[in-house]
């Protein structure tokens, strides 16, 4: 059973991640934090049933969303597709360098 999110609001599926009129930057906790509000972002970590997401920085987002917008049967709650958490982390962070930004960058 997938947790009912606090206030229903619309979630970036794979075909509306297609339609945003910007490429999603990676993200850790730390730069979601340092994000304008309204920002395209891309963050990992792992929701649990609660609504929370813990990003691989450690830090902790609840989402808000409905239920229906949240992953299929295929990934319940706690059980998301693993990934190095520290590779996710220093990836993020080498994005985020001055001397590499645009190595990352989008080309037009």
């Amino acid at each position: 059973m997938m947790p009912e999110c606090a206030a229903p609001m619309s979630a970036a599926g794979a075909d509306r991640m297609a339609a945003l009129p910007a490429i999603a930057t990676r993200v850790n906790f730390l730069y979601f934090q340092q994000s304008e509000v309204g920002a395209t972002v891309r963050i990992g970590g792992r929701l649990g049933s609660d609504c929370r997401l813990t990003t691989t920085d450690g830090g902790v987002l609840t989402v808000l969303a409905d239920a229906e917008s949240l992953p299929a049967a295929g990934f319940p709650p706690d059980s998301f597709v693993e990934v190095d958490v520290e590779l996710w982390d220093d990836a993020v962070k080498m994005t985020h360098m001055p001397q590499l930004r645009e190595l990352f960058a989008p080309m037009a």
